[in-house]
């Protein structure tokens, strides 16, 4: 049944708007380890795409020789791909679970307590 076939007050408001408005009232904490865990992996993906990248594509690999100041042991070469994506997992691990622990801190209000 496709949303063409659906009666049109179900797709303007109605039962519709009534099932989302419980949405607004949830608790949008994120969860820092899984947060951390993401940014890791797409940090240490994109630095050695690029690397690799620039090694057989048509890019000049010196352009990437700033990196070794950040990414310990790194060198525009395959090896130092490996190595600065080892580099690149812990620091999106770092980066991205600090971001989600004041996102939980700062922008998620706490719970109410509730007197017993």
């Amino acid at each position: 049944m496709g949303a063409a076939s659906l009666p049109r007050a179900r797709l303007a408001g109605g039962r519709v708007s009534e099932r989302l408005a419980p949405l607004g009232k949830t608790d949008m904490r994120l969860n820092t380890r899984a947060f951390a865990t993401a940014s890791a992996a797409v940090s240490s993906a994109v630095v050695f795409a690029v690397t690799v990248l620039f090694l057989v594509g048509p890019g000049d690999p010196a352009r990437l020789a700033p990196l070794s100041g950040l990414l310990f042991g790194y060198a525009p070469t395959l090896a130092g791909a490996f190595v600065g994506a080892l580099w690149a997992w812990v620091y999106g691990f770092l980066v991205g679970g600090a971001l989600a622990f004041l996102y939980n801190l700062v922008l998620v209000p706490p719970p109410p307590l509730v007197d017993e």
